[in-house]
């Protein structure tokens, strides 16, 4: 039998020990690659927290007027009401809730340091000092007022005071003080599991759409499993603000006569915002 030359012998097999020398490489790449991106724990939606934070502030507008319904439910109780809101986001809060005739109902003032709530067919009213213990008898959500004001106007929390403690697929668990606070956010915030010393509660942002050019959930659900009350804010129109803002427009003026109330003394485990 002829033999095959060496020479062609060497010839012939080298051009296969690089094409399998190739495909094992880029079988090397792929698999790292795959497990680089399965072993990622951050958000699809967002490169890092940092990068979602700066995506929410960037949503924040200095001052806006909110308009649309409001909801609210405790075992058999419902209240079905309109709202006006001027907000400044983090900041401080006028809200004027209005029965399905358009008559006002209650009057609503919220900043850093003072909650208020009018009751117009009473003509009586409260004034707190806005601590999570407050809000969370007067609105039913037991955080700090700058966390209130971010979650109504459907902008999560205040960021900034809250620190990230752990990543997790489509969200992180943040913590600030003794509160903590698991976010999910894919391609929108939707939701946030907070948990403080006065309760534990969930915001549900849905419905997103295109308002003044910014993506913003038009549905604003608060649940609260412990005390079987939900809230919910439907939003119907969202201007941002032309005009200055002064903080005299987020006072409520109290008639003069109006009888003024003590909250240890009027409230009994139902938000005070509920009793019409």
């Amino acid at each position: 039998m002829k033999s095959i030359p060496t020479s062609f012998r060497k010839k012939s097999t080298t051009p296969k020990i690089e094409c399998v020398e190739i495909f094992l490489f880029i079988i090397l790449i792929l698999a790292i690659s795959c497990s680089r991106h399965s072993t990622s724990s951050t958000s699809p939606g967002f490169a890092d927290y940092e990068s979602f934070v700066s995506s929410y502030s960037k949503k924040t507008d200095p001052a806006v007027e909110i308009y649309g319904q409001y909801a609210a439910e405790q075992s058999n109780r419902k209240v079905r009401a309109k709202f006006n809101l001027l907000l400044d986001p983090g900041e401080r809060a006028y809200v004027e809730i209005l029965d399905p005739s358009d008559r006002l109902m209650n009057v609503l003032s919220l900043s850093q340091t003072r909650i208020a709530l009018l009751w117009v067919k009473d003509n009586s009213y409260i004034q707190e000092e806005a601590t999570p213990q407050n809000l969370k008898a007067i609105l039913g959500l037991p955080v700090n007022p700058d966390d209130a004001l971010q979650l109504i106007s459907g902008q999560g929390l205040q960021f900034s005071a809250w620190q990230q403690a752990e990543t997790f697929k489509n969200g992180w668990r943040l913590i600030r003080g003794s509160s903590s606070a698991r976010i999910i956010a894919k391609e929108n915030l939707s939701k946030i599991e907070t948990t403080t010393n006065q309760g534990k509660f969930l915001t549900h942002y849905e419905n997103y759409e295109l308002l003044s050019d910014k993506s913003l959930p038009t549905r604003i659900r608060f649940e609260l499993p412990q005390r079987k009350t939900n809230l919910e804010l439907r939003i119907s129109k969202y201007l941002p603000r032309i005009e200055e803002s002064t903080p005299d427009l987020f006072e409520i003026k109290v008639p003069a006569n109006a009888r003024k109330l003590d909250l240890k003394d009027i409230y009994r485990g139902t938000p005070l915002l509920m009793e019409n």
